[in-house]
């Protein structure tokens, strides 16, 4: 494949750029949505997962979000020094064991109808057809690169 003389090329026809771009454009759109309550859209995920998930250790919660761990850790150390998680010593002494506190639940709580209404727009201006599509699209890709891989 030979390179094209048109330097846009890239940026108008590579998935990665496109997915990144349209990452950026939608991660923006939910901080400002959660903004009041002082999250932002990854923390919010966060949250989300160990509500779910209760009680979790830091490689079982990266591998559930499909999250590097660095980046994991930092996120769960800003949480942390908010009060919104707490870290506890496993049963074996080295693993350590991360659950949503009290004030995580409240500050949880407080933001879910900011990111409902977040993605209630956007689900809406896409439409249902659409936005089914581009969710099924989304598994599609994650499938096909993790069988790349």
């Amino acid at each position: 494949m030979s390179r094209s003389k048109d330097p846009f090329e890239i940026a108008t026809e590579c998935i990665a750029f496109g997915v990144r771009r349209a990452s950026r454009l939608v991660t923006a759109f939910y901080d400002h949505s959660l903004a009041e309550h002082g999250l932002r859209s990854t923390q919010f995920t966060i949250l989300n997962a160990l509500d779910a998930l209760e009680d979790v250790t830091i490689n079982e919660l990266a591998e559930q979000l499909q999250s590097d761990r660095t980046t994991l850790t930092r996120n769960l150390m800003r949480l942390e020094k908010q009060g919104w998680i707490e870290r506890n010593v496993g049963t074996d002494r080295r693993s350590r064991h991360i659950t949503l506190s009290r004030p995580g639940k409240k500050v949880l709580e407080a933001a879910y109808p900011a990111w409902l209404e977040a993605q209630s727009a956007l689900a809406e201006q896409l439409g249902r057809t659409r936005y089914q599509r581009l969710m099924t699209d989304l598994s599609d890709l994650e499938d096909t690169c993790v069988e790349d891989l």
